[in-house]
């Protein structure tokens, strides 16, 4: 694989959301591939390494979720944040789960997505020397349950986690990668039993 070209590879089939996302990166110094599909894409990624690949979920042809083994299968596995007009709760869990660094709706504000990109690129660097994230890896983390009764935990991506105790105290925690996009926080509402 040859050296890297370019930071991004933004993966959209709709051209004023291609250019937008190009121009708010390319303004900040941040270089840019672009794709309109999954093969495209693929084909892309197995002739140059990108730290980040900014998806959207609805491709023609196939769903952007397709992208995320490819890519984190790669020897040098770039970050993964998914891009949608179909922003669901259901949608971003899967994200995660599937192993996106994180997931942004659409239309985005630029300071939004300049954050986001910054901080899986940041992420990314610092991971250089781990290795790829092997979907066997995530399908395991995904799955992890406490052999502790009663205790219940849950995880955000790698980004944030909680542990409900049985007598209902709660520890929550976010990763250094989740820093600056959080601010004070006011309360927290837990979802209630099978929620």
């Amino acid at each position: 694989m040859n050296e890297p070209q370019s930071d991004v590879l933004i993966v959209e089939d709709e051209p004023v959301v291609q250019m937008a996302a190009e121009r708010v990166l390319n303004r900040a110094g941040i270089t840019t591939d672009t794709a309109t599909d999954v093969d495209g894409a693929i084909a892309i990624m197995q002739a140059e390494n990108f730290k980040l690949v900014l998806c959207d979920l609805k491709l023609p042809g196939a769903s952007g979720f397709e992208l995320i083994d490819p890519a984190l299968a790669l020897p040098a596995a770039p970050e993964f944040v998914m891009i949608t007009g179909y922003a669901t709760l259901e949608n971003a869990l899967e994200s995660f789960q599937l192993g996106a660094f994180d997931f942004i709706p659409k239309p985005f504000d630029p300071r939004e997505l300049l954050g986001v990109v910054r901080r899986a690129i940041r992420f990314h660097l610092a991971r250089a020397d781990t290795g790829p994230l092997s979907p066997e890896f995530l399908a395991k983390e995904a799955s992890r349950h406490d052999t502790d009764a009663g205790v219940r935990r849950f995880r955000l991506g790698r980004h944030s986690w909680a542990r409900i105790d049985q007598d209902g105290t709660a520890t929550l925690g976010a990763a250094e990668s989740f820093a600056g996009t959080l601010r004070e926080i006011e309360t927290v509402e837990f979802p209630g039993d099978n929620e």
